[in-house]
């Protein structure tokens, strides 16, 4: 495939900071980057923590998750008082996650994809977000003209009996994270995640989270999540 040659000022070096535990995945998109831009500045770290510690200045961070590491950078994000130490934030999942494109989202990030979409795609977010647009990988945003419709959409397929918040945290909930570990995401206090949780497991008529996930699946498929 030919090399994808974005629009840049003159003159203009781009300085894109990549956030990714796994040292091959950042090699690999280092690579990428380098054939698709002409001027750029490449900075690398572990994870956004040791990156904010550097106070390095950028025109876009690509921060690469997995769900063991989801919870953890959505937190920090959340908690960020500074939301332009990182520049725009592009998310790179390791697999597509409707809700939690949406939870990302609404932490201030301006990009979602997964890892499974094709390199073009990522050249195609950067320069979108560069451009200061959001963007959603075609692989969720489906149908949607835009990420708002997207936004949208996701929280009509949600569960009809919870709110979207509930929803969020059923989520998290069925991934196995504790009540004081989503307290910590949505910075809120652990009696109230413990409420949530207690109020979801009454609407939704189940005793314990095995019957949960079975309810949250079969929702999913019902809505085409």
């Amino acid at each position: 495939m030919p090399a994808i040659k974005l629009k840049q000022p003159l003159f203009k070096m781009i300085t894109i900071a990549l956030v990714d535990k796994h040292p091959v995945m950042r090699i690999g998109l280092i690579a990428l980057l380098k054939d698709n831009f002409n001027d750029i500045l490449i900075l690398e770290s572990s994870c956004m923590s040791s990156f904010l510690k550097t106070k390095a200045q950028t025109d876009v961070t690509i921060l690469g998750i997995s769900p063991d590491s989801d919870a953890g950078n959505l937190r920090f994000l959340n908690k960020l008082k500074d939301k332009d130490a990182f520049g725009p934030i592009i998310v790179y999942d390791e697999e597509p996650r409707p809700y939690l494109a949406v939870s990302f989202l609404r932490s201030g990030v301006m990009g979602y994809l997964s890892k499974q979409n094709d390199e073009s795609e990522l050249i195609d977010c950067i320069s979108k977000v560069l451009n200061g647009n959001r963007y959603v990988c075609k692989e969720i945003l489906g149908t949607n003209r835009d990420v708002s419709a997207f936004e949208k959409t996701t929280r009509l397929k949600e569960n009809r009996n919870l709110t979207f918040h509930e929803y969020e945290i059923a989520q998290y909930i069925c991934q196995g994270i504790n009540v004081s570990e989503i307290a910590q995401i949505f910075s809120r206090k652990t009696s109230t995640i413990s409420t949530i949780k207690m109020r979801i497991l009454k609407k939704l008529k189940v005793s314990n989270i095995l019957e949960l996930r079975n309810v949250m699946l079969v929702n999913e498929i019902n809505t085409g999540t």
